[in-house]
């Protein structure tokens, strides 16, 4: 299971992208992103694609290490779901909208909620929820969102290792 989000206090802002095994380990992979929020998995699970708030783009953490995927066309990267086809939808924050990337990482899709700060998206069949201050909008699109794997986590025995602060 990925978790995005600790806090480091001499960083001064959520940086860490972290793993839990199915025993309760946690893992801290990354401790360099900016203010990660949307957490994704491409449909063959070699990529994982983190929002970074305050850095306005989607980094993808995989194989080959970690890279930027894509940059918002405005506003800022806050929630992520992935679709079937393996591209990305992000909320794009403080500009009211949102923004859909192919596998590639380029622009496909612009879809303006004008006046709204855009915080989370969500799939259910080819709907996209979106969740605004105050509002919970749906959306029709044409593609399915990647259903999301149910996770226990054993609390009482997480144990952190990895890099922190």
């Amino acid at each position: 299971m990925w978790l995005w989000s600790s806090c480091s206090k001499q960083k001064g802002c959520w940086r860490n992208c972290c793993t839990i095994s199915p025993r309760g380990f946690v893992r801290v992979v990354r401790d360099d992103l900016l203010w990660p929020n949307g957490i994704g998995i491409s449909p063959d699970g070699t990529r994982v694609y983190v929002a970074e708030f305050v850095a306005s783009r989607v980094r993808v953490l995989g194989p080959q290490g970690a890279s930027a995927f894509a940059h918002a066309p405005r506003g800022e990267c806050d929630g992520l779901p992935v679709d079937v086809e393996g591209c990305v939808w992000v909320a794009l924050g403080s500009s009211g909208g949102i923004a859909r990337f192919s596998a590639d990482g380029v622009l496909d899709e612009l879809i303006d909620l004008a006046g709204r700060f855009v915080s989370s998206l969500a799939f259910s069949g080819t709907a996209i929820y979106i969740t605004t201050p105050g509002a919970l909008l749906r959306h029709d699109v044409d593609v399915q969102g990647l259903p999301v794997a149910e996770a226990r986590v054993p609390v009482a025995r997480l144990q952190v290792t990895g890099r922190v602060g």
